[in-house]
């Protein structure tokens, strides 16, 4: 008669298969937590874009019966305190306060938001820089920045 060894341990391929298992999870979930990061970091770019337009709202709404401008820029909102610095989602640097980024206004609303961050806007409509109407903010909205 065969005497039997002690077989209660795992062999080394079953521990090896077990292992690339785990890695192909790992690395499906790296994939998948990339791309939702990506998303919230557009997702941030259009909340800060209509924080602008609220800002821009706000400072029409405190100066009712005075002539509303046509333009506010991002530099004025925060000048005037209707506006902390905001922060660029993609590069989480703060975004001087400058006269690229602004909104229009007609009729004492906000129609149009620019907004230009350090390496993304929402200020392209079909290649041309372009105010973005407010009803249109949205993440298809976003384009790269471009040096020109």
């Amino acid at each position: 008669m065969k005497k039997r060894l002690n077989e209660k341990g795992y062999t080394l391929v079953e521990l090896l298969a077990v292992v690339v298992i785990l890695g192909i999870i790992a690395l499906i979930a790296t994939i998948a937590i990339g791309g939702l990061l990506e998303r919230a970091k557009k997702d941030a770019l259009v909340a800060n874009a209509i924080a602008l337009k609220d800002a821009g709202t706000f400072y029409v709404k405190n100066h009712v019966g005075i002539e509303a401008p046509t333009k506010l820029t991002y530099k004025q909102l925060v000048d005037h305190g209707m506006l902390e610095p905001i922060k660029d989602p993609f590069t989480r640097e703060t975004i001087e306060s400058n006269e690229n980024s602004y909104i229009v206004i007609e009729e004492e609303r906000v129609t149009k938001v620019c907004f230009i961050g350090k390496t993304k806007n929402l200020c392209t409509v079909d290649g041309e820089t372009s105010p973005i109407a407010v009803s249109n903010l949205s993440i298809s909205a976003i384009t790269d920045n471009t040096d020109e």
